[in-house]
């Protein structure tokens, strides 16, 4: 069954968060960070 776009981008962000989270060096977990924030700032 097809994901509504809401859903499928908040599936997306989750799974940022979660190669965030799983990212051992800091400064890449940084820029991938601002990298999301950028995208998700209204």
């Amino acid at each position: 069954m097809p994901l509504r776009p809401d859903t499928k981008a908040l599936v997306v962000f989750l799974a940022m968060v979660n190669v965030c989270i799983s990212v051992e060096s800091s400064e890449l977990k940084a820029s991938v960070g601002e990298r999301i924030s950028f995208v998700f700032s209204p």
